[in-house]
Parts: C-alpha cells; sequence; structure tokens
C-alpha cells in the first residue's frame, strides 16, 4: 500500500513539475501561525490552497 502511495505522490509532483497541473497556493504562513491559518481556514477566509512553511 505504500508504495502505491509512494508512486502516486511521485506522479502529483512529477505533473505539477511538469505543468500539467498548476496548484492554487493562496494563502501562506509560518508554521509557528497555524492556530492563525486553522482559524482562517475554518472561517472561510483563505482561498486555494493552505501552506504551512516552516
Amino acid at each position: 500500500m505504500r508504495s502505491d502511495l509512494e508512486g502516486t505522490a511521485k506522479d502529483l509532483f512529477a505533473a505539477i513539475a511538469d505543468g500539467t497541473l498548476d496548484s492554487n497556493v493562496e494563502y501562506e504562513q509560518a508554521l509557528e501561525d497555524a492556530a492563525k491559518t486553522d482559524e482562517a481556514i475554518k472561517h472561510g477566509t483563505t482561498l486555494g490552497a493552505t501552506v504551512l512553511n516552516p
């Protein structure tokens, strides 16, 4: 099962890298602001993907 997940993830990241898929990251926050980010998601004030940066 893990090998299936790894294969799928590899295919996904390859599709993003070659432009087949486009990511829609609209909201980025520092990891230490995870609680703030969680609240924003709960209140629907984010659009697209949300990324926490280390």
